[in-house]
């Protein structure tokens, strides 16, 4: 089978710039490949990206919208099944043998125009809570149309350490941008709490706030004015894939304080696969990934000092934490794992080629 997939226009990938979309695309390929398809990938690319090497985008001007997609639909012309990752409008040029997966909540451009023709693609959506999100705005989407298929993670790449952990302080990481929507406020709120109460533990903090282009997350001088007067906090920056699979094997407990609903949360599952309990915000799809008091521990949103409370709980009782990570690393491994996503995908296309 022939599949062509397509990266959103949003931004461009540039160098190590890009995010939880881009590695999933890459997964989603190379397992295809895996299985006898001919897959090819498209998107912005600007420059090289060491990650994608052995992937690579086939590069797409970006021109505006239409022009996009255009490009797009001529250069797959062959191709049997065509994907169009969080650009679902992509789906309107060519229904039929269509999926358009959604990463978030994304508006569907002239759904009320063209409401037949959108309804002859196949909708995915990544979480429950996502797919009742677009279907509330969109209640022409026939439901028959739309399945969930939950992010997946690379479990032999993100495992836990084979040794235990060095180091005399419990480790705490957060993996993600560094802006008010994912929580990077509050956190530092909670480990300023902590710190008041004499709870000692290294925080380490993994991405930034220009991981895409534009104002999308705190600047320097607001991340320094966040992180004044804090003690064990370890910037890692920008990490790859491997980094950051090393990073969490060599830490305690996993954070994800974001105060908006995440659609997913693929941090979450990340750390999960890396045997590390989540303290995770009560939202979104988050809710479908943390099972609270058995894989990690739930708060609400934007609640510092129940964040803070948490991250007490587990730094402080330590067996507790290690039983919640084993069992965040087998629900990793039964429920996100890529063979069991991929096999999703390919069940999926086999129905689409069979409703011709």
């Amino acid at each position: 089978m022939r599949i062509a997939l397509l990266n959103w226009p949003v931004a461009a990938v540039k160098g190590d710039l890009y995010g939880g979309l881009e590695t999933s695309l890459v997964d989603l390929k190379r397992g295809l490949a895996r299985c006898g398809h001919a897959v090819s990938l498209y998107g912005r690319v600007d420059g090289d990206s060491a990650e994608f090497q052995s992937t690579p985008f086939c590069t797409i001007p970006y021109l505006g919208a239409d022009r996009y997609y255009r490009f797009f639909l001529r250069q797959s012309s062959g191709a049997d099944i065509l994907h169009f990752h969080n650009c679902p409008q992509g789906a309107l040029y060519r229904p039929e043998r269509s999926v358009a997966v959604f990463q978030n909540e994304l508006h569907i451009d002239y759904h009320r125009v063209f409401p037949g023709r959108y309804n002859r693609s196949c909708f995915v959506f990544v979480s429950e809570y996502l797919k009742h999100a677009v279907l509330s705005r969109h209640p022409g989407l026939h439901p028959r149309r739309c399945t969930v298929v939950h992010n997946a993670v690379d479990t032999d790449l993100f495992r836990p350490a084979d040794g235990p952990a060095t180091g005399p302080l419990p480790v705490v990481t957060y993996a993600g941008q560094w802006n008010a929507r994912k929580g990077f406020d509050v956190l530092l709120a909670a480990k300023r709490l902590l710190q008041q109460r004499g709870v000692k533990f290294v925080l380490r903090l993994a991405g930034g706030g220009d991981l895409w282009p534009g104002p999308s997350g705190f600047s320097q001088e607001e991340t320094s004015s966040l992180l004044n007067g804090l003690d064990d906090v370890e910037r890692l920056g920008k990490l790859s894939q491997h980094e950051l699979s090393a990073a969490l094997a060599r830490s305690t407990i996993a954070v994800v304080p974001s105060v908006w609903a995440e659609p997913f949360g693929k941090a979450a599952i990340e750390a999960m696969a890396c045997g590390l309990p989540v303290i995770a915000s009560r939202a979104g799809g988050l809710l479908e990934i943390v099972r609270h008091g058995e894989t990690g521990l739930l708060v609400e949103p934007g609640d510092a000092v129940a964040l803070a409370d948490a991250m007490q709980q587990l730094i402080e009782d330590r067996d507790r934490t290690r039983v919640m990570g084993r069992e965040a690393r087998s629900e990793a491994v039964r429920r996100f794992s890529l063979d069991q996503w991929i096999q999703r995908f390919e069940d999926l296309h086999a129905e689409i080629l069979a409703d011709g």
